[in-house]
This record gives C-alpha cells, sequence and structure tokens, in this order.
C-alpha cells in the first residue's frame, strides 16, 4: 500500500523519505518505514538498525540470530526499492549508501554467529544405566544440538549450516564484489564464494584421482573383488556374470545391429542397470547376407546401476571410425572407458589376454558344448 503519512509520524532510524527527499533520521524505535511516503513508492515497515552508526556489540547468539533476520529484511526492501525506476538520483544515492551499510554489519554479524555455532561443544554420549538417582536431574537436562540452536540461538539446523558455512574469505571477497559492481552485499552471495571454493577444491580432487589412476600400473578389484567397469561383447557373453559386478557399476556392451534389441533386454535382465548412451563405430568392410541393410556398423552400449558417476573429465565423441584406429573398434573401447574411467575396476569380459596391466580378464568363459 502507499503511505502519505510518514512525515506526520514519529521519527524513525534509518532513511525514510518525505516530499520526496530521502533523510537520515537518530530515533530508535523497534520499527522504521523506509520507503518514499509520496504516491510513486510503496511504503514498507522494517527493523531499525543497531543504532546510529550500525556498530554491532550484540554477542548474545540469540539477538544476533534475531538481528541479522532482521537486516537481511531491511536490505531485501531497500534492495528492492533501489531498483524502481521512479526513485530519483538523490533518492538513490542516499538509500544506496543507508542500505550498504546495514548490509555490511549483517555479513560482519553472520560472520561473528557462524564463529559461535562453529565453537559449539560437540554432542558427547552418556550411559544412562550408569546415572544415580542424584545426577539424573541434571542429566536430563542435557540437550541435543538441535535443542541448543534452537533455544540459544534461535535456529534451526539447516539456518545453523548455512550461516556456518560462512568464511572470512567469502566475506572479504563479497564486500569486494559488492564495491566493484555497485551492489549490496548480501549473505546469500557471499555464501556463493564458499561454494566456488568447494567445488573448486573437488574438482582439484578428482583431477588428482584422475592423475593417480592414468598412472595406475597393475589391475584392482573392488574391496569385495567385485568390478565396476565392465567391458563385454554380446556374441562372446558368458551367462553368469551378476556376481562380477559392483552394486554401483557400468557396462559397456558390444552389440551387432541385429542383436540390439536383445542385447538391450539383456541389459535390463541385469539387476537396476539402465541404458544411457550408445557408441557407433563405421567399420570399413560390409559385413555380407544381412536381411535388410549391408551392416558397416557396430554399437556400444552403455548402461549404469546405482550411484555410478558420468565422466568427469572425458565425454568420448558418440561416432568412431575404425579406419582412424589401427586396432579396431574393439581396442579403441579399451581407450574411451580408460579416458572416461581412468579411476575404474575394470573387467574384460571379451579378451583371453590383458590389454595392459589395468584390465583384469575374466578367467570363466562359456565351456563348448560336446556333441
Amino acid at each position: 500500500m502507499t503511505n502519505t503519512n510518514l512525515k506526520h509520524q514519529e521519527p524513525t532510524a534509518g532513511i525514510i523519505v518525505i516530499d520526496g527527499v530521502a533523510t537520515a533520521t537518530s530515533a530508535k524505535p523497534k520499527w522504521q518505514f523506509v520507503i518514499p511516503a509520496n504516491d510513486n513508492h510503496e511504503s514498507a515497515k522494517l527493523p531499525a538498525p543497531a543504532n546510529d552508526n550500525f556498530p554491532l556489540p550484540l554477542t548474545d547468539p540469540k539477538e544476533l540470530s534475531a538481528f541479522i533476520a532482521a537486516e537481511e529484511l531491511a536490505v531485501d526492501a531497500a534492495q528492492a526499492l533501489l531498483k524502481k525506476p521512479s526513485i530519483s538520483v538523490e533518492e538513490y544515492r542516499v538509500l544506496h549508501r543507508s542500505a550498504k551499510d546495514r548490509a555490511i554489519v549483517v555479513l560482519d554479524a553472520a560472520l561473528r554467529l557462524a564463529a559461535q555455532i562453529s565453537a559449539m561443544p560437540k554432542a558427547q554420549g552418556r550411559r544412562t544405566d550408569l546415572i544415580s538417582d542424584v545426577e539424573t536431574n541434571t542429566a536430563e537436562q542435557a540437550r541435543t544440538k538441535k535443542e541448543i540452536l534452537k533455544d540459544d540461538y534461535g535456529l534451526s539446523e539447516t539456518q545453523a549450516w548455512r550461516i556456518s558455512k560462512l568464511t572470512d574469505d567469502a566475506v572479504r571477497k563479497e564486500k569486494t564484489y559488492a564495491d566493484e559492481n555497485d551492489e549490496l552485499p548480501t549473505v546469500s552471495h557471499a555464501l556463493s564464494f564458499v561454494v566456488a571454493s568447494e567445488r573448486k577444491l573437488e574438482a582439484a580432487n578428482k583431477k588428482a584421482t584422475i592423475f593417480a589412476s592414468r598412472n595406475r600400473t597393475e589391475a584392482v578389484a573392488l574391496p569385495d573383488g567385485r568390478f565396476d567397469t565392465i567391458y563385454a561383447d554380446f556374441a562372446n557373453l558368458s551367462d553368469d556374470i551378476k556376481s562380477s559386478i559392483a552394486d554401483s557399476a557400468a557396462i559397456f556392451l558390444w552389440s551387432e545391429p541385429e542383436q540390439l534389441s536383445v542385447a538391450l533386454d539383456f541389459i535390463k535382465s541385469l539387476d537396476g542397470f539402465e541404458y544411457r548412451n550408445c557408441l557407433v563405430a563405421v567399420k570399413e568392410k560390409i559385413k555380407p547376407g544381412r536381411q535388410y541393410f549391408s551392416t558397416t556398423h557396430r554399437h556400444l552400449l552403455l548402461a549404469t546401476r546405482g550411484d555410478y558417476p558420468k565422466p568427469f573429465a572425458f565425454c568420448a565423441p558418440s561416432v568412431c571410425y575404425e579406419c582412424e584406429h589401427a586396432g579396431g573398434e574393439v581396442e579403441y573401447g579399451y581407450g574411451v572407458i580408460q579416458q572416461m574411467y581412468p579411476d575404474g575396476a575394470y573387467l574384460d569380459l571379451i579378451a583371453d589376454e590383458q590389454f595392459n596391466d589395468r584390465w583384469r580378464v575374466c578367467a570363466a568363459k562359456p565351456e563348448a558344448q560336446n556333441d
């Protein structure tokens, strides 16, 4: 709604606009209006800052939490007002300066609260059967972290987790970003720097793992003796391979075009596997005798189950040409798999001998039928 009587109310702390002019006030009631009092802007009811100069004397975590929540509302409202096209240059300048001061205080308050949350003592387990009757009343006063956060901090676990992620580095970057981009610093945007740092660290760790895996010189299995990266050809596949496949795994399965439907059915028969994509290998020689088309290609089907990840550093093209690869499509497949999943526990169900030392060849082969 529009408030045209703001100039007749008691003075309030912060920035108000009376008759189109933004002015600062020094009174400190609990609430204030921070919107022009003319017909061009909406009015908003906002909490007052700590005092005229925005110091941060609060140390009680519950008061600090309430202060942060209230001030974030104030900054959000100011942010919305600054985007209104009808605000004058002078109104914008005064409101932006005041709102930025508030926003910086909110950041500093959130950083202080993050340190307090991080310093919370860890919960300790206790043997209730060893507690005497005299100690019972005291023991029952022991509170969970959830209860402490609610009672002493006025926060839920989710809210506390969000604030606790804030770091000195993130706050410093947020203030720099705000200065360089004429923006109001916010806790939410500061946390984006934390997320970016975590992702950068995760990527670095993955790259380190990949580098180490590419230099691996021996075949490995998972701790339970199974494998998570399976290479097979549907034309000579053993019936019993389920026991060798990990709960989270990928299977790369070569198939002729006329076998495609049956090969996909086989993938479905492996509990939990889902077809993801395929690579098409174009061959130089045409295979004669086909019923509909002269076959010049094969499919390498890819299926996964569990939480087996997508490739992190390499995605192979979906088409390869035999003339470009001296060893043919099967040998090309080894290289593709090693690049896509360099840390895989490889099980080769195609060859009788190892492609290299990183592959385990399955000893069990389908037995020939005696006449």
